[in-house]
């Protein structure tokens, strides 16, 4: 039944109706804004608000990165800084060198300790993340 408000009407006057695709939109943008991205450093996360999900990450990376590794024979400490990206699903969606050890081989193994830990556990949706992005630094040291 259809109702028209007009002023000398006792009926109080209809809610507006939205089109279908405003709400959709209206819902989309609400999903969207629920879902967010963060930045964090892996030496430091482990004491944070993603200290349980850092931990697993940074274990998972530990078990294929060897810092005395044979690629560091000479005596100088070198730390190469790699940012890489985690979605939702734990999927490693990206790995970059953002500062150089200084050695494209420490570079190189730095890289691919992070390739080879992933996938990830998802991220928990309880901290309501798109994706993750984390900063590590790893320091390689000459073996004794």
């Amino acid at each position: 039944m259809l109702a028209f408000y007009s002023p000398k009407s006792s009926l109080p006057p209809p809610d507006p109706v939205l089109p279908v695709a405003f709400l959709a939109t209206e819902e989309t943008d609400r999903a969207s804004e629920a879902l967010k991205e963060d930045t964090v450093d892996l030496s430091s996360g482990t004491k944070g608000k993603y200290m349980n999900y850092l931990t697993h990450v940074r274990r998972r990376i530990e078990k294929y990165w060897n810092h005395n590794s044979t690629f560091a024979t000479d005596p100088e400490e070198r730390t190469a800084i790699i940012r890489f990206t985690i979605a939702a699903s734990g999927e490693l969606v990206a790995n970059q060198v953002i500062n150089s050890s200084g050695r494209a081989d420490l570079d190189r193994a730095s890289l691919l300790s992070v390739s080879q830990a992933a996938p990830f556990a998802p991220i928990p949706s309880a901290y309501h993340l798109r994706c993750l992005h984390v900063i590590a630094y790893f320091r390689y040291t000459a073996p004794p």
